[in-house]
């Protein structure tokens, strides 16, 4: 019976999100580690149930060393590119990617993990130092009227929004023809933040 319970243990847990790459670890006391790391979210019967960043002198070395989210900045890998740890409202630390960097508005992604293990695109805007804001949640979802209640303080960008101004911009410059629509919507409306609500 307890080897049945094991095995089953082992087939429902399994990382649900794992990068495994030299690279650097940017500590929030300043200190910078190089090495083979592991950047990942542990998950027991589709829940998570443990962050996960472990660090290696290099990839053969068998002595471990273990951090928490909350002890890192940013991680660098080499050719998975560079993960931030942000906090969201509700105070969770999410493993993110930087699309955009503004003053003071900025954009980030995070990967949500579904129970199915379907990964879906969450998209965060931060202004400042403050907590991410969640706009936009999974493909296709979209969040005008979110961000026109985020806008309050620029009604004028909160007039754009709702009239779908940046869509059409994105949708007919030749600019964004091979990008991210969505991406580059977003990105418009964060650089006109920038430029013109402060």
């Amino acid at each position: 019976m307890k080897k049945i319970i094991l095995l089953l243990l082992i087939f429902f847990s399994t990382l649900i999100f794992s990068q495994k790459d030299n690279g650097k670890i940017y500590l929030k006391n300043g200190e910078v580690k190089n090495g083979f790391i592991r950047l990942g979210l542990f998950s027991t019967f589709g829940f998570v149930s443990e962050n996960i960043v472990v660090f290696k002198k290099n990839k053969e070395s068998k002595e471990k060393i273990k951090y928490t989210l909350n002890d890192i900045n940013k991680v660098v890998l080499e050719k998975k590119g560079t993960y931030f740890m942000k906090k969201n409202e509700k105070g969770d630390i999410l493993i993110t990617n930087l699309i955009y960097e503004g003053s003071p508005l900025s954009l980030y992604l995070y990967w949500e993990e579904g129970f199915n293990g379907q990964r879906s695109p969450s998209y965060y805007f931060q202004k400042g130092k403050e907590k991410l804001k969640l706009i936009y949640r999974g493909l296709g979802n979209s969040s005008n009227k979110k961000m026109r209640n985020y806008f309050s303080d620029c009604p004028k960008l909160a007039e754009y929004i709702k009239s779908r101004k940046f869509e059409t911009y994105v949708e007919r410059s030749p600019k964004f023809k091979d990008k991210s629509k969505l991406n580059s919507k977003l990105i418009e409306i964060i650089k006109y933040y920038n430029k013109n609500c402060q």
